[in-house]
């Protein structure tokens, strides 16, 4: 049996499954494969920032893509710091109605202990697991960015994004726990691009501009923990680097 976790990045292929976790934006493919059962991991800050009418696309599109997606929906997950009944108040002025849609409520000590408990990883990723990352990938001239680890914020308020999963790596996380090791798990328009990278929004692609990216350090070193479970990935370069298995196409199977 398998379990679909689809991100956010352009030209990910749908396989059907039992079960499908989509990212943020990438609810607008979920119409393109069979499932039982559709999860939606969405950052809570997308709905918290479109309600108070910011213009950063980069949060806005979140809430615009699920709202307009939400038929496919059984069950979201909102994941980060505040309060997810936002959601209810921006659907609601859409003329929506949540009848049949679940949700649950995220906070960052809850992914953590998911994470801990799926992976055995602290979150935030350790001060000498980050060093030696940054090392190995000659990211040396980001060693400001440890300077975390020395503020004394670290139990005050959620880390900074490259000591935290994305939310596709996180989604997986969630995905294993909740079905366990028996499972296939197909992670789709996840990558781990260093610097420049592209996100899907509703068939758009758009580019983040060149900087170390959001949550790198964290996804590395959680999908080299997830290698021990059965988790295929439709990119070469994570497969090389994690250590996960290749989805091998299987458009011809039934």
């Amino acid at each position: 049996m398998r379990v679909l976790v689809c991100g956010s990045r352009p030209g990910a292929k749908i396989y059907d499954a039992e079960y499908g976790f989509f990212v943020n934006g990438a609810i607008s493919k979920a119409h393109l494969g069979k499932f039982k059962k559709i999860y939606q991991v969405v950052a809570k800050n997308a709905f918290i920032k479109a309600s108070k009418s910011t213009k950063d696309y980069d949060v806005v599109w979140r809430s615009q893509v699920v709202l307009k997606n939400v038929s496919h929906i059984d069950h979201i997950l909102f994941v980060g710091k505040g309060d997810f009944e936002n959601f209810s108040s921006v659907y609601n002025d859409f003329g929506g109605q949540l009848d049949g849609l679940s949700f649950e409520d995220v906070q960052p000590e809850s992914r953590n202990e998911k994470v801990k408990k799926v992976c055995s990883i602290d979150i935030p990723v350790g001060f000498f697991v980050s060093l030696k990352l940054l090392a190995r990938f000659h990211f040396l001239p980001f060693y400001e960015s440890l300077r975390y680890f020395f503020s004394g914020i670290a139990n005050n308020d959620d880390c900074p994004g490259l000591f935290r999963p994305s939310n596709g790596v996180y989604a997986l996380v969630e995905a294993i726990d909740r079905f366990g090791a028996d499972f296939e798990y197909y992670l789709v328009g996840v990558g781990i691009h260093f610097y420049d990278y592209q996100y899907d929004v509703d068939g758009v692609a758009y580019k983040r501009k060149k900087a170390l990216r959001p949550h790198l350090l964290a996804d590395i070193a959680i999908l080299q923990k997830l290698s021990k479970y059965n988790v295929f990935v439709d990119d070469v370069f994570v497969s090389d680097l994690c250590g996960l298995k290749l989805i091998k196409d299987d458009s011809d199977e039934d």
